[in-house]
């Protein structure tokens, strides 16, 4: 097989793939999202334990914006069909 510049050979599971050098930096990028989705989760976890009353009101107001959201796209749809 032939190697084209900016390329490199890797073998995996028997067989020889040729990968291009953005192939680190797809890495990175996954493990960049990585790390930003555990600080988020540890933001979370810190909040909830730190201050529990503002944890329990931000989750009351998510619900209440997807119940009113919802509750709106009901009566369009209602309206849209009933006439």
């Amino acid at each position: 097989m032939r190697q084209h510049e900016g390329q490199r050979s890797e073998k995996k599971g028997g067989r020889r793939l040729l990968t291009r050098h953005g192939g680190g930096r797809a890495r990175t990028l996954m493990n960049m999202k990585k790390l930003l989705t555990y600080a988020a989760v540890a933001f979370v976890v810190f909040y909830l334990f730190t201050q529990p009353a503002g944890a329990a009101a931000a989750v009351r107001g998510v619900f209440g914006s997807i119940g009113t959201g919802a509750d709106r796209l009901s009566a369009f749809f209602t309206s849209l069909f009933s006439g």
